[in-house]
């Protein structure tokens, strides 16, 4: 099971739970490992103005697998800005929690 955790009211944490034994069990570090691969996207002059993910699924073959895009609109640290579009496409295994890209759109 997968939960959008949306702690803020523009920003989402990806949280999925192992059901398969008596209690569920969340898949720690998942987040973390998208969030990095997500911000690797991003310059070090730059945050992102939120991060949201409008799309989350689990593989049709089976759920060691989820797709998901991130919505994280890019803007510069030091002054303002109506932030730069960066959208990612990403598949992750749950298992290995190896993040995939498969699409990035960025705004220059």
């Amino acid at each position: 099971m997968f939960l959008r955790d949306e702690y803020a009211a523009d920003d989402t944490n990806i949280r999925v739970f192992d059901l398969t034994s008596g209690t569920p069990k969340e898949v720690e570090g998942l987040n973390r490992h998208i969030q990095e691969t997500i911000l690797s996207h991003i310059s070090a002059g730059e945050t992102t103005l939120w991060l949201t993910y409008p799309e989350v699924c689990f593989a049709a073959a089976g759920s060691s697998t989820i797709f998901l895009t991130a919505d994280a609109p890019r803007v510069p640290k030091a002054g303002s800005g109506s932030g730069k579009r960066l959208a990612v496409k990403l598949a992750v295994n749950l298992v290995t929690l190896k993040v995939s890209e498969l699409s990035v759109r960025r705004e220059r």
